[in-house]
């Protein structure tokens, strides 16, 4: 039995050690953010990475940008400067095994210089013919540094040279797409192409799973990850997303074992899992949180100056101190379960499991699982400790009990309720 009595605008409730946010409802996450109002080049940010040196760099469709945690510095491709980097639409940023970063354009790769703050563009040769259009990098631990093309397949750098030379994994990858590159904790190599599929390659083997063979509703993937139980996920573009099965070597399709319904969006773009184990994945309809094959969603409210700022995610990317950072379609959002040792309970309009008022008067605990809130306007509103959700409305909503004033939940469990003016209620 407990009763609280308290007078704000809001409802802090404190979770109590760390680990409370793994308990917290996401869907209301509060974001810090990056738009072009900080700097940024421009809004839509592709690919986002973080040097060994600590700097976040950001890949726009206008340039790229390098972040000190202060002030951001762009690089755009400037016709007169030989040392510019080749084209201001930047598709991936990652560095190689001697932590060198390079940059893959829709027209060139580029290798950063930092000694200048300049680039040297690497000239791809595919049968003599110049290659232009880069997707992916991935420094693989057995297959070194690899580059996926638009149209032309994948290459290998060679590290001392600074050269890449082509290599054919299978002969359908010799012109294809390649969109995501991913090596196991096997040692297993996953090439994802745009038209074609999943390449799993092992022990000079060659398994492809597509339409076709495989419970894939699309071939177009754009995103491969291994969480820290060994299970591999692939998100693709209009077919969801996929998990792999070990034991029937084939993938079947996410399912939420709680809610009925799937991901908020079937294009997905981007996963990334944080350090408490939860997979973020970015779709063109928010952020969906799984945890334990949970799912909770993650949006942009209008309404809420903090929240995602746009529904279309385009990339994410976890940083060295656990920081998320996820770029959308209107500039760069990121978040720390740090910052969510309090969970805020307010009025989301967009929301119908949140406050109906945000004038609290009174709290009280009712049995193991709720909190009921009394509200000067709004009623008695039910806060559901299990799943963060409030109920506002229940069978206390009646006209005559609407400034709650103050509550009591007695030994046999009855609410009694003070208003303002209409006495007490039993």
């Amino acid at each position: 039995m407990a009763i609280y009595s308290m007078k704000n605008y809001f409802i802090y409730l404190l979770f109590a050690l760390m680990c409370a946010p793994l308990l917290g409802n996401l869907e209301n996450t509060r974001f810090q953010q990056l738009s072009t109002k900080n700097g940024l080049s421009q809004k839509t940010v592709q690919v986002i990475y973080q040097d060994s040196t600590g700097f976040i760099w950001f890949g726009t469709q206008e340039g790229l940008n390098k972040y000190d945690g202060v002030g951001i510095k762009i690089f755009r491709h400037d016709a007169t400067q030989s040392n510019s980097i080749s084209h201001d639409v930047i598709r991936d940023i990652a560095e190689d095994a001697a932590e060198r970063l390079w940059v893959a354009t829709s027209g060139g790769l580029n290798l950063y210089i930092p000694e200048t703050d300049s680039f040297k563009r690497i000239q791809v040769l595919d049968n003599n013919e110049p290659v232009e259009r880069f997707n992916t990098l991935y420094q693989s631990k057995r297959n070194g540094f690899l580059v996926g093309t638009d149209g032309a397949g994948l290459f290998r750098l060679n590290p001392e040279s600074l050269t890449l030379e082509k290599i054919v994994l299978h002969k359908s990858l010799e012109l294809e797409d390649i969109r995501e590159i991913f090596e196991d904790s096997r040692g297993r190599l996953w090439i994802g192409t745009d038209s074609l599929g999943v390449y799993l390659i092992y022990d000079d083997k060659v398994r492809i799973y597509n339409k076709t063979n495989s419970n894939f509703s699309s071939n177009r993937i754009r995103a491969i990850i291994e969480d820290r139980k060994g299970q591999v996920w692939v998100g693709t573009r209009g077919g969801g997303l996929y998990i792999y099965d070990e034991l029937n070597r084939n993938f079947h399709p996410f399912q939420d074992k709680v809610h009925t319904e799937p991901l908020s969006n079937d294009r997905v773009y981007s996963i990334t899992e944080d350090d408490n184990g939860r997979l973020w994945v970015c779709t063109d309809n928010g952020i969906n949180v799984i945890d334990q094959k949970l799912l909770q969603v993650v949006q942009h409210k209008s309404s809420q100056l903090f929240s995602l700022s746009h529904n279309r995610v385009l990339s994410s990317f976890k940083d060295s101190n656990g920081i998320l950072w996820f770029g959308t379609l209107s500039g760069v959002n990121y978040w720390t379960d740090r910052q969510a040792q309090f969970i805020h309970y307010r009025t989301i309009p967009e929301d119908q499991y949140t406050l109906n008022n945000d004038t609290i008067y009174s709290l009280a605990a009712s049995g193991e699982d709720d909190i009921l809130i009394g509200t000067f306007g709004g009623g008695i509103n039910i806060l559901d400790k299990n799943s963060n959700r409030v109920n506002s409305q229940n069978d206390f909503q009646v006209d005559d009990l609407k400034r709650v004033v103050s509550l009591y939940v007695d030994s046999n469990q009855n609410t009694w309720a003070g208003t303002i003016s209409n006495g007490l209620f039993l």
